[in-house]
């Protein structure tokens, strides 16, 4: 694969790992299936809106119709969070996302539940006026979502695990879009200089040119570039990093070591 090849591959990748897209998916327990989950991309959970000024809390929903998508696992967090803390709620199904959509927003639901960065999406994008929704603010799972890979393609997976690991150090370390050649050129910090391939070979023990972090970053940016640009705070999102900013900021995102 050349280096052009990969940076064209890294820009939809890079849009997927912090745009919660399809090539991301919520991560249970699975065993003996097709695909497997590379890496813990980014961390969400289970959220209910409803329309603005009606409710201020989850409790104040018992006994209210809730729109939720079948075979989710935000059906199954719909029925054990409110048995767990005695809220009546009355789920309504839907096998299709686009007909409980349009039933929430159409006024038969009094409230939906969805992972919370495609509920944002939804209000976003698919409500009547935005301003008429709240998403109320107490998460009711935890949601850790990642990008697919065939079971059994280990190099893959693994060039898949290390690319998110590579985005999630350069945030640490400094490393944009806009000054990766500069920092491969001159910086003098080992870890910068094992990321952009000018020491170390972690590219080429992964079939690749050493120079591959390099191209990635340049093409997508850095996860925090990539989070705010897709999802967050320069998005129509508008969503908060939270548990998805970097460790020494709070989060929960550190890479592995490159070395």
């Amino acid at each position: 694969m050349s280096l052009r090849q990969f940076a064209t591959l890294l820009t939809v990748f890079g849009l997927a790992l912090a745009g919660f897209t399809t090539a991301s998916h919520g991560q249970t327990c699975q065993v003996g299936t097709a695909v497997v989950i590379a890496v813990n991309s980014a961390r969400t959970g289970t959220d209910v809106a409803v329309s603005s000024g009606d409710v201020v809390v989850n409790k104040a929903l018992s006994g209210a119709t809730v729109c939720v998508a079948q075979g989710t696992t935000h059906e199954v967090t719909l029925g054990d969070y409110g048995r767990a803390n005695g809220i009546a709620w009355k789920p309504l199904v839907f096998d299709r996302p686009d007909t409980m959509l349009q039933t929430f927003f159409g006024g038969r639901c009094d409230a939906m539940t969805q992972d919370a960065s495609a509920l944002a999406g939804s209000v976003t994008t698919a409500a009547p006026n935005p301003a008429d929704y709240t998403v109320l603010p107490q998460t009711i799972s935890k949601e850790p979502l990642g990008p697919f890979t065939r079971n059994g393609d280990e190099v893959w997976s693994d060039i898949i695990a290390w690319l998110h690991y590579g985005l999630v150090e350069a945030e640490e370390l400094g490393v944009t879009a806009g000054n990766a050649d500069e920092m491969a050129k001159s910086s003098s910090v080992p870890a910068i200089q094992r990321l952009l391939g000018t020491a170390g070979e972690l590219g080429s023990r992964l079939g690749l040119d050493n120079k591959w972090m390099l191209v990635s970053i340049k093409a997508v940016g850095n996860y925090g570039e990539i989070f705010e640009r897709n999802v967050g705070k320069n998005s129509p999102l508008k969503l908060d990093r939270g548990l998805n900013a970097n460790w020494s900021k709070g989060g929960l995102m550190y890479a592995l070591p490159f070395k």
